[in-house]
C-alpha cells in the first residue's frame, strides 16, 4: 500500500514539474515573440527615417490640415495585433485600379492576394519602393483612430499585408526546413 501512495505522490510531483516547465516555456516564447515584433517594427521605423519617409506626428498634423490625402493602416502580420500607419497625399482610392474589399464582409482568404492590397502595398507601403510616409509602427491603429477623430473626413484604407510578408521571407536553410 505504501508503494502505491509513494508512486502516486511521485507521479503527481512529476506532472506538476512538467506543467510548470511547459508554462514557463510558453511564457518565454510569448515574450520572445513580442520582443521580436517590437524589434522588427523599430527596424522598419529606422529604415524609413534613413529613407526620409518617417514623418513626426506634429508634421503629419500640419500636412493633414493643409491637404487631403489618405491614411493607410497596414497590418503586416497575419496574427498579432501589430499595425503601422502611413500617410500619403495621394487619393489612393481614386488612383487604385480596383476598389478595395470590405474586410468585414469578406473571408480572410479573399484578402490574401487581392489586387488592391498588392497594388497599394507596392505603390505606397513597400519599404524599398513605396511612396507613403510612415507615422507610427506597432500601434498604428490607435494612432490612426486619434488622427481620424481629429480629421473625420480623412480617407482611410486598411491593408492586410501579412500574407505578402510571409511570401517575401527567405526560405530556411537546408536542414531547418520541414521539406
Amino acid at each position: 500500500m505504501k508503494v502505491v501512495v509513494w508512486f502516486g505522490i511521485i507521479v503527481a510531483g512529476l506532472v506538476v514539474v512538467y506543467l510548470s516547465l511547459a508554462l514557463a516555456a510558453t511564457v518565454c516564447l510569448l515574450v520572445w515573440s513580442v520582443l521580436c515584433n517590437i524589434i522588427r517594427e523599430l527596424g522598419v521605423r529606422r529604415r524609413m527615417r534613413v529613407a526620409g519617409r518617417l514623418v513626426s506626428r506634429r508634421k503629419c498634423l500640419e500636412l493633414m490640415e493643409n491637404s487631403s490625402g489618405t491614411l493607410i493602416i497596414e497590418w503586416p502580420t497575419p496574427s498579432w495585433n501589430v499595425s503601422r500607419v502611413w500617410w500619403t497625399s495621394d487619393d489612393v482610392l481614386a488612383e487604385a485600379p480596383i476598389p478595395p474589399l470590405d474586410a468585414k464582409e469578406c473571408k480572410p482568404v479573399d484578402l490574401v492576394h487581392h489586387p488592391f492590397i498588392e497594388w497599394c502595398h507596392k505603390q505606397c507601403t513597400e519599404l524599398d519602393g513605396g511612396t507613403a510616409s510612415l507615422i507610427a509602427v506597432y500601434n498604428g491603429n490607435s494612432c490612426a483612430e486619434r488622427l481620424i477623430a481629429r480629421f473625420p473626413k480623412m480617407q482611410k484604407v486598411d491593408l492586410w499585408t501579412g500574407a505578402i510578408f510571409l511570401e517575401e521571407m527567405e526560405p530556411l536553410p537546408k536542414g531547418l526546413s520541414s521539406e
